[in-house]
């Protein structure tokens, strides 16, 4: 328990932890991204998915519980590492030697309140149904089951300009947070070193090029009406 203390106050056992929870939540993201690059293959593809995702409830709540527990730590750990550096040097240097350093710290914290919030938006609209009421009534059959229509609630749901137009915002949001998150996930965790440093770079922005066009597809798509 003592140890675990000392894991949390420590500054550099916090960045440990957010690394490891940042990880955690970009494999998500990018397993997420593959689930829903299926609505390309079709409502049946996409609705086959979904039904598989909620077969096992205890399953689905229990790694729903899981992220959100490691969301949590990360966003707690993150504020708490901000606050610390903000009580360091309150204030700025005359000259900043490391602008992009700076910038790039800066879009970490404004990129991770605007995707938490957003976040809490996608699970209320699309998820939950709660803030358009019947947007996620829809259903379809699968072979000789009815199913939930996951396939045109995507559609209808992000279709609509308001709605696509949040999905396109976030998107730049969560791909400016990875481009720099990515790498400091290895430097965190001592990974990255001059022999590898420059794989390690072109991967991790290879994988966010990845994610930011795969995710914007999906807006686009169901606002221009190519998908029906």
């Amino acid at each position: 328990m003592n140890q675990i203390k000392a894991i949390f106050l420590s500054s550099v056992g916090r960045k440990y932890i957010m690394a490891l929870t940042g990880a955690a939540l970009s494999a998500f993201v990018f397993v997420h991204l593959l689930g829903n690059l299926q609505l390309f293959l079709g409502a049946e593809a996409l609705n086959k998915y979904a039904v598989l995702l909620k077969s096992n409830f205890a399953l689905l709540w229990g790694y729903r519980l899981g992220l959100g527990a490691i969301a949590l730590v990360h966003i707690v750990v993150a504020l708490s590492l901000w606050v610390e550096n903000r009580a360091a040097r309150p204030q700025k240097y005359a000259v900043n030697t490391q602008p992009y350093t700076d910038f790039a710290s800066k879009m970490m914290v404004c990129g991770g309140v605007a995707i938490f919030f957003f976040v809490l938006w996608h699970i209320l609209d699309l998820t939950g149904g709660v803030l358009r009421p019947g947007l996620t009534d829809a259903k379809a059959m699968l072979g000789d089951k009815e199913v939930t229509d996951v396939y045109h609630i995507v559609i209808k749901g992000i279709g609509h300009p308001v709605a696509g137009l949040c999905y396109l915002i976030a998107t730049c949001c969560l791909a400016l947070h990875l481009w720099h998150g990515l790498e400091s996930i290895f430097q965190s965790l001592g990974l990255r070193n001059k022999v590898y440093y420059m794989y390690i770079r072109w991967i991790t922005r290879a994988a966010v090029l990845f994610l930011f066009v795969g995710m914007c597809l999906i807006p686009l798509v169901c606002m221009l009406g190519i998908l029906k």
